[in-house]
């Protein structure tokens, strides 16, 4: 009877080290599903999930350094836009990594030195500008002011136009700002047409400068396997002839794959380079989370947003968009540019 005692008290702690360890396992997989998932605009967020998980490592006097590794490989499989905030934060991960790495039997039987706390100082202030430095490149500077009789130009390919040429988000638009929506936009359109696009409605408009032109495009660039620098330098194009007209601007951020972006955030460049407001790809990538060809939309979603395609807004999701981009519009000239009715 002592003896079976025994045994049953040993079998506690082991099955609740197995219990820890699989839970552990479990919490790592869910860890990297998440982070590979991450939306662009919620990359520091997930970088600050990883480092978190350090920190406690190294307050706990164990090594540490498998998280710094983890958040460094999974920015670059993402293809981030490789900025010098950006490359200080892996820089300075990786060699805490190595460090950590290299001590651990050291760290194990000493613990920490001071030398190992202003090293996750270093790391989180290093977190700070990073995530500063990707809030502001996607923020606008200007001082702008709205001039109501001046129209708001949407131009894009068919997540601006609509699958079936309904009028898409701008239609809704319409409804939801108290300033005239203009809605230059076709399916299947690379940046280069619909900057083609733009110089034709200018013809048919002479004299007329919109407030602001809304850019939604390459997409279909990335589709066609145009390479990232003709991509770049159409955009370029297209937002300098925006600026001739004496337009402001508002750049859509295209989603391109769920795990990678093989444009490594052009948009985010384009604005950063030239000081624009961007509009994130999370009101894209919402509608696929919440639709019926994704998990959770495709046990959760009744009235879906998205069309049958898995890839395109139906006219739920075209609302959906033009709320989200009056939002927008409202936070660079308050209020007032949206309807009283």
């Amino acid at each position: 009877m002592t003896e079976t005692l025994t045994e049953q008290q040993s079998a506690s702690p082991r099955a609740l080290g197995a219990l820890r360890r699989v839970g552990a396992i479990l919490f790592v997989v869910l860890g990297l599903f998440t982070s590979l998932l991450t939306f662009p605009s919620s990359i520091a967020l997930m970088v600050g999930f990883w480092f978190l998980w350090a920190s406690v490592s190294v307050l706990r006097r164990r090594p540490g350094w498998l998280p710094l590794a983890v958040s460094v490989s999974l920015l670059l499989v993402k293809g981030v836009d490789l900025v010098p905030a950006m490359l200080a934060l892996i820089l300075v991960s990786l060699t805490i990594s190595f460090l950590r790495l290299f001590r651990m039997s050291k760290i194990r039987a000493n613990g920490n030195t001071r030398v190992d706390y202003i090293a996750l100082c270093l790391l989180w202030c290093v977190w700070i500008f990073m995530a500063w430095d990707r809030y502001d490149a996607s923020h606008s500077s200007a001082k702008i002011t709205l001039d109501p009789p001046r129209c708001v130009l949407c131009v894009g390919d068919s997540l601006t136009a609509g699958l079936i040429r309904d009028g898409g988000y701008p239609k809704h638009l319409t409804r939801l700002l108290a300033v005239p929506v203009e809605n230059v936009a076709r399916p299947g359109i690379t940046t280069e047409q619909g900057t083609a696009l733009l110089k034709v409605w200018i013809e048919k408009n002479p004299g007329i400068s919109p407030q602001i032109v809304i850019i939604e495009l390459g997409g279909n660039d990335y589709a066609m396997k145009r390479n990232r620098a003709d991509t770049l330098a159409a955009m370029q194009r297209i937002v300098q002839l925006c600026k001739s007209l004496g337009a402001d601007i508002l750049l859509v951020e295209c989603p391109r794959g769920f795990v990678r972006d093989q444009f490594h955030e052009i948009e985010r460049e384009i604005a950063r380079n030239n000081d624009l407001e961007l509009v994130p790809d999370s009101i894209f990538r919402y509608l696929v989370l919440w639709g019926p060809h994704a998990p959770p939309g495709i046990w959760l979603s009744k009235q879906s947003r998205m069309s049958d395609d898995g890839i395109h807004p139906n006219r739920r999701g075209d609302a959906y968009l033009a709320h989200r981009v009056a939002a927008k519009l409202a936070t660079l000239y308050g209020d007032e540019i949206l309807a009283t009715r």
